[in-house]
């Protein structure tokens, strides 16, 4: 770098904990907030039943559960295609990706439905459209019962 450049470096906060704690309450995630833990202790001295601590694990896990479900969408997404850049999957292929589901069960090997899967895919070559974006949108036709959840 040379001297001429400095004046673009990145100045540095006077007092950095500070600035980034006033920061780190904007970004707080509700569902994760200590004050929403149910009152349950597992260091005090009061006895609680087995039935107690029991129901108490599984109210809070499904109030966990319900809470993350409600802040947080999918963290899978299909990347965007353009709207120019438009494609359709032809008969044949799915076909093909319909005739070889997954449906989970203990007798199918799900490695082995994906290099399928792959297999099939690789047969397209689409202008404008990576194979990431045409398995991201094939895949999910391959799958069947628990396993399309």
């Amino acid at each position: 770098m040379t001297r001429s450049l400095t004046n673009e470096l990145f100045i540095p906060f006077e007092e950095p904990k500070n600035k980034f704690r006033s920061y780190r309450k904007h970004f707080k995630t509700p569902s994760l907030d200590k004050l929403r833990s149910p009152n349950f202790s597992l260091f005090s001295d009061q006895e609680y039943s087995e039935e107690e601590v029991a129901k108490t694990m599984v109210e809070t896990m499904e109030q966990y559960m319900s809470k993350t479900r409600a802040d947080y969408g999918s963290g899978v997404y299909g990347p965007k295609i353009e709207d120019n850049d438009n494609f359709e999957l032809k008969g044949q292929f799915l076909k093909k990706l319909r005739t070889n589901t997954f449906s989970g069960s203990d007798h199918e090997d799900a490695n082995e439905h994906i290099e399928k899967v792959l297999e099939i895919v690789d047969l397209f070559h689409i202008p404008n459209i990576t194979i990431d974006q045409v398995i991201l949108r094939a895949f999910p036709m391959s799958l069947t019962g628990v396993a399309s959840r």
